[in-house]
């Protein structure tokens, strides 16, 4: 699914599937380019697996844009469903999205 753009009421991020607003943190995932649009380094954190480093080329997939983003993986108390909170920059903006994982 295409990451949308969000809107957070009352300061609570919803799951996208259901619209439920009982989301757990999984993992953590910061996305890092060495220059905007080149190779860079992925960190992943999680409780599990503990932390985690690659590096990733220029054209990886997990790269949401052209710069740096760090991204939450939820899951969904109420259907069960993974999502992913997006912070990313894009042209010296900001940008939050949210992700459902397939």
């Amino acid at each position: 699914m295409k990451a949308q753009p969000i809107e957070i009421e009352q300061g609570m991020v919803q799951c996208p599937n259901c619209g439920g607003g009982h989301l757990h943190q999984t993992e953590v995932m910061v996305h890092q380019r060495y220059g905007e649009d080149s190779n860079g380094v992925e960190t992943r954190v999680s409780q599990d697996n503990g932390i985690a480093r690659r590096q990733l080329a220029a054209d990886d997939p997990r790269f949401e844009g052209r710069r740096d983003d760090v991204a939450v993986r939820l899951t969904c108390e109420q259907c069960l469903h993974h999502s992913r909170l997006i912070v990313m920059q894009h042209k010296g903006q900001t940008h939050v999205y949210m992700r459902l994982e397939e």
